[in-house]
């Protein structure tokens, strides 16, 4: 069973955002993703990829911590939405997946299941 990961808000600490945590700690909490994960690493270190099974779906992974500003309204960076875009006009599988981890979109008070 393969497994697609990203960062999620608690594997460093809890509601992180990219520029708000130590960068010990952040570069850590990196190579142990990549370690565990065994992920192949590029020059940047970058978690976004994409994996494509056969000729029916490609998944894009989105990581929408590193890049996280909400202060300006942005969750991912230029170079990421780019990276996105194109890939999804690039992708010739009929299907496309796209996991992240941070929500899109405000949820109504239905879906709060906190009480």
């Amino acid at each position: 069973m393969p497994v697609y990961a990203t960062w999620d808000d608690h594997e460093i600490v809890n509601n992180w955002e990219g520029d708000s945590v130590d960068e010990t700690l952040f570069a850590n909490a990196q190579q142990s993703m990549f370690e565990v994960l065994a992920l192949e690493e590029d020059k940047n270190r970058r978690l976004w990829r994409r994996y494509r099974w056969g000729k029916t779906v490609e998944f894009f992974i989105l990581d929408c911590r590193t890049e996280r500003v909400p202060s300006k309204g942005h969750y991912i960076s230029q170079e990421q939405m780019d990276w996105l875009l194109n890939g999804l006009a690039d992708s010739p599988r009929p299907f496309k997946v796209i996991a992240h981890s941070v929500p899109i979109t405000n949820m109504p008070d239905i879906w709060d299941l906190s009480d």
